[in-house]
């Protein structure tokens, strides 16, 4: 979907290996916020699986998948670390809410873009491109902020409005 509207706004070289809204990666983000840093496990899953539909199976895709996870993985821990939390929980703690959820959300983006973009670029290219690098970059924030948003006012309306709100 996103896709076809990029390839008629952009006519740069990176069109085909570079989305300047990519939204799995907000999907990631999420996923680690709710789970905490067990969502290693299903975001290395979904992306190898990824990777192996449209690439192939090798190694390459192995370990793009491992670094996909630990971009995730890494800022979470430092998070829960710095707060004195348990390492291996939610970034959000439901319960008491003692940490903003979108500042939160915002701090993981930002590092895990950072990480995630750092880490793919050495593993896929063999000579740093600053323009790659920036569109990783962009691509992963403008993606996460339009899924954060998707969520917040799309998906939770919908699902409060089946299952009902229970915080009155």
């Amino acid at each position: 979907m996103i896709y076809p509207l990029e390839a008629l706004v952009r006519r740069d070289s990176y069109l085909d290996i570079v989305s300047l809204i990519y939204l799995p990666h907000g999907v990631e983000v999420i996923l680690a916020v709710m789970v905490g840093p067990f969502a290693f496990v299903y975001i290395f899953f979904a992306q190898f699986l990824a990777g192996t539909i449209f690439f192939d199976a090798g190694l390459t895709n192995l370990i793009g998948s491992a670094i996909g996870g630990a971009a995730i993985v890494i800022p979470i821990i430092l998070l829960n670390g710095s707060s004195k939390r348990t390492l291996l929980s939610a970034p959000v703690e439901y319960k008491t809410f003692k940490v903003s959820v979108v500042w939160t959300y915002l701090s993981i983006t930002l590092f895990t873009a950072l990480l995630d973009s750092a880490f793919h670029m050495k593993l896929y290219f063999s000579v740093a491109e600053i323009d790659v690098f920036t569109y990783f970059i962009v691509g992963d924030i403008v993606g996460a902020i339009a899924v954060f948003l998707l969520f917040l006012f799309v998906y939770r309306p919908v699902l409060l409005k089946f299952v009902g709100n229970h915080r009155k």
